[in-house]
């Protein structure tokens, strides 16, 4: 008898957590005079070609249905991932990014672009073109928007407003 109520008391106990945790979400507002700037990520999941992606650390803000690109936090563990067989592929990043699945025949193409903000900077992205099976970049190591309208026989990237 004391075992079941004590097995009541422990599963309402962490009922009551998880609907507090529910409730009350985490706050990382600056403290004080705001010298500690708080810049929330996001992780986006999702899969090309049978291929999972994970972009890691995507500035919140940045992020949205109405832009193409995002910029990513600069911290360790942020990226772009595919992962799959064997170890993960981590790709390289810039200030502004972007992972489209594109498809290609009866296959699909993970094309990544990126292209920094700084007054050194061109105006378009260099692009990869990663085959999500093998997860290596099938694009020449320098590719603009035109080598990857070639390159997959679509002016897809295009159509998202990318140059």
């Amino acid at each position: 008898m004391k075992k079941t109520i004590y097995k009541a008391i422990l599963t309402m106990a962490l009922s009551a957590a998880v609907i507090t945790a529910q409730a009350w979400p985490v706050l990382l507002d600056p403290v004080g005079d705001g010298v500690a700037p708080v810049v929330q990520t996001l992780t986006v999941f999702g899969a090309c070609g049978g291929a999972p992606v994970h972009v890691v650390g995507i500035n919140q803000q940045s992020f949205g249905k109405t832009s193409p690109t995002f910029t990513v936090d600069g911290s360790e563990g942020a990226g772009i991932y595919i992962l799959g067989q064997g170890a993960a592929t981590k790709l390289p990043v810039s200030d502004n990014n972007t992972v489209i699945c594109v498809p290609v025949g009866r296959e699909f193409r993970i094309v990544v672009g990126s292209s920094c903000a700084g007054s050194a900077c061109g105006d378009g992205m260099y692009y990869q073109v990663v085959d999500p099976k093998t997860k290596k970049n099938t694009a020449p190591q320098i590719c603009d928007i035109t080598c990857v309208s070639k390159l997959l026989k679509t002016d897809a990237l295009r159509k998202f407003g990318l140059r």
